[in-house]
């Protein structure tokens, strides 16, 4: 068996590297799924503008230190058994290799964390913006209105003030915020991509 043919520090390299690679495999799959998500959570600021961010962000983190063990493992294990160094000149390379697939996943555990952040915006910015109605806003009933917010496309909780109802794909413009939710009125005019509602 390989194992059998192995000495002491080729096992141990065995173990090491086997043992990161399923755990960061598990990592991985249960990130993928969302068990171990990596987006920041969402929350509306009334008075100020306030952005998540994952600069905390270290570079020992869980996902770092597996993929150092992974490098380490079967660097040291294929400079053992493959290339027949010494365990002198194997831990060198290894640890390179490990240092190397620990800056290597934290750079892309980075991008993909930059991907899924989340900006918080303050709702404020929304008065005077227009959009239409997602679903339909009875007078004094919560509906949903989407707006183009801090630069990207949103759905909103929204109250009609006014006497009549506006239906659904009718364009409003946010005139107030009132417990985080706009306060709109059907719109007609320019809309702010350019189109006209008469």
């Amino acid at each position: 068996m390989l194992l059998e043919s192995l000495d002491t520090y080729s096992k141990t390299y065995l173990i090491i590297a086997i043992a990161s690679t399923i755990m960061f495999v598990i990592k991985l799959v249960l990130m993928l799924v969302g068990g171990d998500s990596v987006e920041t959570d969402v929350e509306f600021h009334s008075g100020e503008t306030h952005v998540s961010s994952d600069s905390a962000f270290v570079l020992f983190s869980v996902e770092s230190i597996l993929s150092f063990l992974m490098g380490f493992g079967w660097a040291g294990l294929t400079a053992r058994n493959e290339w027949h160094l010494t365990i002198i000149a194997s831990v060198p390379i290894a640890f390179i290799v490990g240092v190397s697939m620990m800056l290597f996943i934290t750079f892309l555990m980075m991008q993909v964390r930059k991907l899924n952040r989340t900006i918080e915006f303050d709702i404020y910015d929304c008065v005077g913006k227009t959009g239409s109605v997602y679903t339909e806003l009875k007078k004094d009933k919560i509906g949903q209105v989407k707006i183009v917010a801090s630069g990207k496309s949103r759905i909103l909780n929204a109250i009609n003030r006014t006497q009549e109802k506006i239906n659904s794909f009718s364009s409003i413009i946010v005139t107030d915020i009132e417990d985080n939710n706009l306060i709109v009125a059907e719109y007609k005019g320019e809309m702010e991509d350019g189109t006209i509602y008469n």
